[in-house]
């Protein structure tokens, strides 16, 4: 059975560990890569369970994606699925990011999806955060960032969405004592 057929499933914890175990280690990098364009080509249930998957990729697996930043930054801008949005945002989250990856697209994306309200709270608190990111590469846009976050009111927060603001906010202080 190939590996889509087995994405386009319904699969569990057993599932994720097998194909997990199936890609690990630098010999299967192909293997990851089978599951990747699973992940990219592909908008229903097994591009979805593809993210999954790589959600619980070991910290040395998850380097693998590294090199592929940009065009997980251009998927989460651009899928229709809130659920693979959601998880290939954690999956960038797990990324460095250096100056060389400054993206003024995403930054718009990210600070336009936080104060969204009909977007899922957790995208909206990771938008806050790889806003934050792209932010630090680029310092003189935090002012900006610290703008929208203010205009963001606490009373139509979440105590989820609240918590990642403040961090934020807290963070953005830190560096601005820093400079």
């Amino acid at each position: 059975m190939s590996l889509f057929t087995i994405l386009s499933q319904r699969i569990d914890m057993n599932d994720i560990e097998a194909i997990r175990v199936y890609t690990q280690g630098k010999e299967n990098d192909a293997r990851k890569e089978e599951l990747y364009r699973v992940m990219m080509d592909d908008e229903s249930r097994a591009g979805g369970n593809a993210a999954w998957i790589f959600s619980h990729f070991t910290e040395e697996d998850n380097k693998w994606l590294y090199s592929k930043q940009l065009e997980l930054i251009d998927a989460v801008m651009h899928t229709e699925s809130v659920t693979k949005r959601r998880i290939m945002m954690v999956l960038l989250e797990r990324q460095p990011f250096d100056s060389e990856c400054f993206r003024s697209d995403y930054l718009d994306f990210c600070l336009e999806h936080m104060a969204l309200l009909e977007e899922p709270y957790g995208i909206r608190s990771l938008c806050m955060k790889q806003a934050f990111v792209q932010c630090c590469l680029v310092p003189e846009l935090l002012p900006e960032l610290e703008s929208t976050l203010e205009l963001m009111d606490d009373n139509y927060l979440s105590p989820g969405l609240r918590t990642a603001k403040r961090n934020v906010l807290k963070k953005m202080k830190k560096i601005r004592k820093n400079l």
